[in-house]
């Protein structure tokens, strides 16, 4: 199809803004008497001897130019005349041109017809326009080039694939030789944070599954995978799946405490990660945390009194009913509003003296931690 498109549209030799020019040109000869006529009487009109219009005008100018000096207004009518005058001798000299070269030729307007007949044609197939005709046939010609691949480019566009198939393998083998380093350095320093967050026996480990050459990705070669064993003698498996909330979060926090550092953003929040812990991991989870905010802004949602303690500026948020709306408050907290939220965190439902005597020193004793933290 493309083929015949092609030979179709070619074989008329378009040329652009052809059929607008055919078009003025059959105009001019299927009217030649009357366009001849016309010509012929203008140019007697202005031209003709004594009585034609540029003669008339000549002597009305000349009679001008002898009173021209005696006042400004008949030298305006002078100026006006004469530049008349000229522009008239102009026109009729352009007329002459186009008497001189008007020339009839029945056959020249049949060759315009039955060429128009040819352009109308290919108008309606491909066009509406000739210009649209002729962009029709640019990209039948680019689509057949495509398609249309000889043994020789077959054989070359072949080896070309092999050839990037070559260098993708070596990328992928290269991205993967990085990525198991980088999994080694990671698991050694995931263990290390999960040990001081109370996970001794945990162990965390990066799987590697090399995938075959037809499913290789923008990613490389290598599927990868992060489990976890949570005690001795248990096998690694997928970390989604084997540990439970206390365990992920303590997992996602030793991530964040490693790559603080090297992240590329300024807030990281903390939305209820201590979920699942309590005592003694709940101050090693406020601890990493603490460590975190060393290089980062962390906003942290807990409601552990041992996280709560370990931050800079404590914030608390309520919600209220007013008029039928419910609203959510934020309000930042001073020393012994802050006392009083974290008594409530250890009290539960009843502040007494004695839990805030154990607020008090909760904070206390979090100053001293950050002062060794830091």
């Amino acid at each position: 199809m493309l083929k015949f498109q092609i030979e179709d549209i070619d074989s008329a030799q378009l040329q652009a803004g052809e059929d607008d020019k055919l078009e003025d040109e059959k105009n001019q000869l299927s009217n030649f008497e009357k366009i001849s006529s016309a010509l012929q009487d203008s140019y007697r009109g202005l031209s003709e001897n004594n009585v034609g219009v540029v003669d008339v005008l000549g002597n009305v100018r000349d009679n001008l130019e002898e009173i021209m000096d005696y006042d400004s207004s008949y030298k305006e009518l002078y100026d006006s005349i004469n530049g008349a005058y000229y522009q008239l001798q102009d026109n009729a000299a352009t007329i002459a041109d186009q008497l001189e070269n008007l020339d009839f030729d029945e056959n020249r307007l049949d060759e315009i017809q039955k060429r128009l007949i040819t352009l109308d044609n290919l108008k309606k197939k491909y066009g509406p326009t000739l210009d649209e005709v002729i962009e029709f046939s640019k990209n039948a010609h680019d689509e057949l080039s495509k398609i249309n691949i000889d043994d020789d480019t077959e054989a070359q566009l072949t080896e070309e694939i092999d050839q990037y198939q070559t260098k993708l393998l070596n990328l992928g083998k290269d991205l993967s030789k990085q990525r198991h380093r980088t999994a080694t350095a990671l698991e050694k320093s995931i263990n290390r944070q999960l040990k001081d967050l109370y996970m001794p026996n945990a162990k965390f480990g990066v799987a590697f599954k090399s995938l075959d050459d037809d499913n290789l990705s923008s990613k490389g070669i290598d599927q990868i995978q992060f489990n976890l064993k949570t005690n001795v003698g248990e096998d690694y498996k997928p970390l989604v799946r084997v540990a439970s909330g206390g365990e992920l979060s303590r997992v996602i926090l030793a991530f964040e405490a490693i790559i603080a550092e090297k992240m590329n953003v300024e807030t990281i929040v903390f939305d209820e990660i201590d979920t699942g812990v309590s005592g003694r991991v709940a101050q090693a989870i406020g601890d990493k945390i603490y460590k975190v905010s060393q290089f980062l802004q962390v906003l942290c949602i807990t409601h552990l009194p041992q996280v709560a303690a370990m931050s800079d500026i404590q914030f608390e948020i309520k919600k209220e009913t007013v008029k039928d709306k419910t609203e959510t408050k934020v309000s930042i907290l001073n020393d012994l509003q802050r006392i009083e939220a974290i008594s409530l965190m250890l009290a539960g439902t009843k502040v007494t003296d004695l839990t805030r005597k154990h607020a008090q020193e909760l904070l206390e004793l979090a100053q001293g931690e950050q002062q060794r933290l830091d």
